[in-house]
């Protein structure tokens, strides 16, 4: 599912550690709340209260290919 203009929504973060170990690689996320998405560094996700982070969807954040650079 695209996001925005050049990311897309990949698999569930089910694991706080996965959460933990994207933030120290400088990683964005996907966040499902109230019927929208919205693209925020992993590191974000941390300052939130774990009560908070088990009931909010987190997705892996894909970048998506641009195919009209390699036409040219």
């Amino acid at each position: 599912m695209r996001v925005s203009k050049n990311i897309r929504r990949g698999s569930l973060i089910d694991d706080f550690n996965e959460l933990v170990q994207l933030a120290e690689d400088r990683c964005a996320v996907v966040v499902y709340m109230g019927g929208s998405h919205f693209v925020r560094p992993a590191a974000f996700m941390l300052n939130w209260s774990v009560a908070q982070i088990l009931r909010t969807k987190i997705y892996h954040a894909l970048p998506i290919k641009d195919d009209t650079e390699s036409n040219k």
